[in-house]
């Protein structure tokens, strides 16, 4: 038998998906699953950030200050998305200490330099996840959680919780059939050129 005649359950579940479903870029989606951030004065029309209802529903649930921060997560979160939106480059969006002088932290980077092409926002007690798409200045908010469910005792990530919070972006750009071709695949030494002021 020619591997033409096969027959199809010799397919896998994933190859019948994208045999079967178009892939896609974030436009259709704004509206009905993301939303563009435009709650700031200085936002760039250049520099855009996408959020889902997830990120959405973070900011209406975590309006109390309840971690080392001196604001509320929300207001943390807020802050981080108008200092993106606002055109500041790659290197002056920001650093913190996070309470640790000795260690400034980015406020985006990507999770891990080998992939899978998810990075993340950070404030003192928040984490945003996401990706970054192919068109410069652009950033897609698909999660966010407290910092403290993702850290133990020492303040080390924990793997397992940063990896429940990688799956399931990859599930959102799986379950939205994004095409692969929109997702940046580069590393944070390029960032400074793709997000430009």
């Amino acid at each position: 038998m020619s591997s033409l005649s096969k027959p199809a359950a010799n397919i896998s579940a994933d190859s019948q998906i994208s045999l079967t479903k178009m892939s896609t870029d974030i436009d259709s989606l704004v509206g009905s699953y993301l939303s563009l951030w435009t709650d700031t004065r200085g936002r760039k029309e250049w520099r855009k950030c996408y959020i889902t209802k997830e990120i959405a529903d973070f900011l209406a649930a975590h309006k109390t200050k309840n971690g080392i921060g001196k604001t509320s997560p929300t207001q943390q979160v807020v802050s981080l998305l108008n200092s993106f939106t606002s055109g500041r480059s790659y290197h002056t969006i920001g650093q913190f200490d996070d309470g640790k002088p000795e260690q400034p932290l980015k406020k985006l980077q990507p999770i891990s330099p080998e992939g899978p092409n998810i990075w993340e926002m950070r404030t003192t007690d928040v984490r945003v996840f996401g990706w970054v798409h192919t068109t410069e200045n652009t950033f897609i908010a698909v999660l966010a959680e407290l910092k403290m469910n993702l850290v133990d005792s020492q303040d080390k990530a924990l793997p397992m919780e940063y990896g429940i919070m990688i799956f399931y972006v990859l599930f959102w750009i799986k379950q939205h059939s994004i095409d692969p071709k929109f997702i940046w695949k580069k590393n944070n030494d390029y960032a400074c050129l793709h997000f430009r002021a």
